[in-house]
């Protein structure tokens, strides 16, 4: 097993402290950060070359710091888990504290928007009707080896049908109203949530509930110490590994500035590196849901290019000047177009790959 890293803080001469790391210098713009890793032969193996920072939670291997120097998760309550609809019945799942990184081992941080789950005790599922829901499209799913069944109450519902596990019902409730929820055989959870139309995210993550209904509100996941990978110029690289849950457009990189640099998955076919820059790169394949997915940008002022996984590499002009965007998102867009998947890993370099260099890494 990979020793983790260890960050010592040592008092220097003058009374000042310096972070030791052991081995590396970051050097980024005109800021020079001076770190040493303390890693074994195997963590030095993992990172990608040039990288000032490559976080790599799927095998929880972490350069040059660890996750929390890099990423701040601002999420209220501690309802929110990570077991998917697609999980086997039974399945170990994680519970997670509001304002931590959800993070599900061998696959990564899971990010994901807002939802509600209109079922009460939703870990000890029973028989129960709704409060009264709103015109729209529903996904209910499950957990265990029974079903789950809706019905309309008060409501008027078409395309109900048992959900069992592995299997969600999608219906939709054309006149406003309570929904009857019919448990049969046995359920280790449950969950009805808004959302399942055409391109739309459907079943999210187990939301855990008690005697009222729960709301999960967004992973809104900031990237911090930018000084480490984003020079004055605003020029930098990033490669990622991702694995989405959805169709829907989704963010996975975007900075928070005027004419900001983003990088969004569009259905599950192209990527788009920011809309101002009308930089866009399209896989060979279909990048179907569920599977990992590399891509990566370059973004110099003028000259950017963008890569996916099976793609061809895609360049193209930028504006000439740029102002370096000062804070990041991970997985959303000022609170919107969320990831809803995993991010495997970032890698990410001060001073630009070339774009031969960009292509041999995705």
């Amino acid at each position: 097993m990979l020793e983790r890293q260890r960050v010592e803080q040592c008092g220097a001469g003058d009374g000042d402290t310096m972070i030791r790391l052991n081995r590396r210098k970051l050097l980024t713009g005109a800021v020079a950060l001076a770190a040493y890793s303390r890693m074994t032969e195997a963590q030095a193996a993992f990172q990608y070359t040039g990288a000032a920072v490559d976080l790599y939670p799927a095998t929880a291997q972490y350069f040059p710091l660890a996750a929390s120097n890099f990423l701040s998760e601002a999420r209220v309550g501690s309802n929110a888990t990570d077991l998917l609809p697609t999980s086997a019945s039974g399945a170990s799942y994680n519970t997670f504290a509001a304002n931590t990184l959800r993070l599900t081992s061998g696959l990564g941080w899971l990010i994901e928007e807002p939802r509600i789950n209109y079922l009460l005790n939703s870990t000890v599922p029973a028989t129960q009707t709704t409060q009264s829901l709103a015109t729209g499209t529903y996904t209910l799913w499950v957990n265990g080896s029974g079903t789950a069944t809706p019905s309309g109450g008060t409501a008027t519902i078409t395309g109900a049908a048992a959900a069992s596990n592995g299997s969600p019902n999608t219906f939709v409730v054309t006149v406003t109203g309570t929904v009857v929820v019919t448990v049969s055989g046995s359920l280790n959870a449950f969950q009805l949530e808004l959302g399942g139309a055409a391109n739309v995210y459907a079943g999210s993550s187990l939301i855990v509930t008690g005697g009222t209904i729960g709301m999960r509100p967004g992973d809104n996941v900031a990237l911090i110490n930018t000084a480490f990978y984003v020079v004055q110029s605003g020029s930098f690289s990033v490669v990622m590994t991702v694995q989405r849950l959805t169709t829907a457009v989704g963010t996975l990189l975007a900075g928070n500035d005027p004419g900001s640099i983003s990088m969004q998955d569009h259905n599950s076919s192209a990527f788009i590196n920011a809309v101002n820059k009308q930089v866009l790169a399209t896989s060979s394949t279909v990048l179907s849901v569920g599977s990992a997915l590399a891509c990566g940008m370059n973004f110099v002022p003028g000259a950017e290019a963008v890569k996916v996984h099976a793609g061809t590499l895609a360049t193209g002009t930028a504006p000439t000047v740029q102002i370096p965007d000062t804070s990041y998102n991970l997985g959303s867009s000022a609170g919107a177009s969320y990831l809803n998947g995993y991010v495997a890993r970032i890698g990410l370099f001060p001073t630009p790959l070339s774009n031969t260099a960009l292509g041999a890494l995705i």
